[in-house]
């Protein structure tokens, strides 16, 4: 569904910023034999809502064929009000493809430490089955078994915990930064000369999954509403979430902004933010590699000492 989404807003912003208005726009991905069905579904609906004097963000909220995130239809619905509806369109396909990206990177990242971890568990398998019936045979191979693979099992383990808890602590480093999102989207929105706290009303929707994020800028427009400067508002409550780095970043940006008249406070943070998370990202992977050795290393040590040792010690006296 996520996918329809994405190629819907896709081919929908680029007839859109092509001049064609958005009923014929949607008449044209109706009539469109590259996209999936369902897309095309939507697109109908869309555009039998609209002909009948539906605004489109209402359109949206109402399909039946696509289930549009509440972020998407606050930004529609802001950019229809702004007049702003080709660029927003076109800055959401953005998003979402860049997210994507995100989130494929994530995967492959995920895929080496899988490998290694199957790897090791199959070879331990096969290295417990061949080692003990090249040396025992009776009650001594079942013996043998019993010690060998409560060894496998242990160490086992061991190499799942760790692994799952590595992909932890990948999917934290490899995902898609939430903070930088709503940066951007409030970068955008402010470009397009939307007030501050509408533009932050209409960001925080991006971020309802991620509870710190979300309380950190609803009480951000709260404070602003309440008589607090923007730098004021965005630094207490990013510190209070515990987001310090990005709390001084953009409160000192607010301040320059405030004293020069520029509106590029939220893109100067997000960049710095997204340039801190490439260093992060790197270090890690260039970590991730050693420190899986590292673990199958005492995998393996956890596993030879219950299997190869009883060998190396005298056989059937061990067990």
């Amino acid at each position: 569904m996520k996918k329809d989404i994405i190629d819907f807003t896709k081919s929908f912003s680029e007839y859109v910023s092509a001049g064609i208005p958005t009923g014929k726009a949607l008449m044209l991905i109706k009539k469109s034999s590259r996209l999936s069905k369902n897309i095309v579904r939507v697109a109908g609906e869309l555009a039998d809502s609209i002909s009948g004097g539906r605004s489109l963000s209402f359109a949206l909220q109402t399909s039946s064929s696509l289930v549009f995130p509440e972020w998407y239809l606050s930004l529609v619905e802001i950019s229809e009000q702004s007049g702003r509806l080709c660029e927003t369109l076109l800055y959401i396909s953005k998003m979402m493809v860049d997210a994507r990206k995100a989130r494929e990177k994530f995967l492959v990242s995920l895929a080496y430490p899988v490998f290694i971890a199957l790897f090791a568990l199959g070879a331990s398998v096969v290295f417990v089955n061949v080692l003990g019936s090249s040396f025992f045979s009776g009650e001594a191979l079942f013996l043998y078994k019993i010690r060998a693979w409560k060894s496998v099992g242990l160490s086992g383990l061991f190499l799942l915990a760790f692994v799952a808890a590595l992909l932890a602590v990948s999917s934290r480093i490899m995902g898609k930064s939430g903070l930088c999102m709503i940066l951007r989207a409030i970068s955008f929105l402010s470009e397009c000369n939307i007030p501050l706290v509408q533009a932050v009303d209409s960001a925080v929707p991006a971020v309802c999954g991620e509870k710190r994020l979300f309380k950190a800028f609803s009480g951000i427009s709260a404070r602003i509403r309440s008589g607090d400067s923007a730098s004021e508002a965005f630094a207490a409550c990013l510190d209070e979430a515990g987001f310090s780095f990005a709390a001084r970043i953009i409160s000192a940006r607010l301040e320059v902004c405030q004293a020069t008249g520029k509106n590029d406070a939220f893109k100067i943070a997000a960049d710095a933010l997204e340039e801190r998370g490439a260093k992060i990202r790197s270090a890690f992977l260039a970590c991730e590699q050693p420190i899986l050795i590292c673990a199958c290393g005492i995998y393996f040590v956890m596993l030879l000492k219950d299997t190869l040792m009883p060998l190396v010690l005298g056989g059937m006296e061990m067990i």
